[in-house]
């Protein structure tokens, strides 16, 4: 469920999603307004005193049932670790947070992501959109 629809044409900004772009089904349905939810009430937490602190970031929100799996992960000093843990809430290349909204780390979770990092991307990201997108003193419309 896309939250925010931005026109291929025009410069993105920042948006929420949830899931894939198509729910499937009902119980996939339900499950996104159940991640909307838990990242809302903790959301009102957190911005109690700082109303802009996710202003200007995109996110990119998992139902922890519905979430991509770290697949593998190296022990310090030791073998590979095989095992499929729930990815953790992070920062992405682009500036997006990907947060897993579960209800009883969402709010650690959230505080423990570097948003400058990731304001900082965004802006990147944003730069080489713009750059791409203008072509030839017009902007390209896909």
């Amino acid at each position: 469920m896309l939250l925010t629809y931005t026109k291929p044409h025009i410069i993105p900004h920042p948006c929420t999603q949830v899931g894939g772009e198509f729910a499937v089904g009902y119980a996939e349905q339900t499950r996104q307004i159940d991640a909307l939810r838990v990242l809302e009430s903790s959301m009102l937490q957190l911005t109690a005193d700082q109303p802009y602190r996710f202003e200007g970031l995109n996110i990119r929100l998992y139902h922890p049932d519905s979430c991509p799996f770290d697949t593998y992960r190296f022990r310090e000093g030791g073998p590979l670790d095989m095992n499929t843990p729930s990815m953790p809430s992070y920062v992405g290349d682009d500036g997006c947070l990907h947060i897993v909204a579960d209800r009883n780390s969402i709010t650690q979770s959230l505080l423990e992501l570097d948003l400058e990092r990731a304001r900082l991307l965004t802006r990147l990201s944003m730069f080489w959109v713009r750059r791409v997108r203008y072509v030839g003193g017009g902007w390209y419309m896909w």
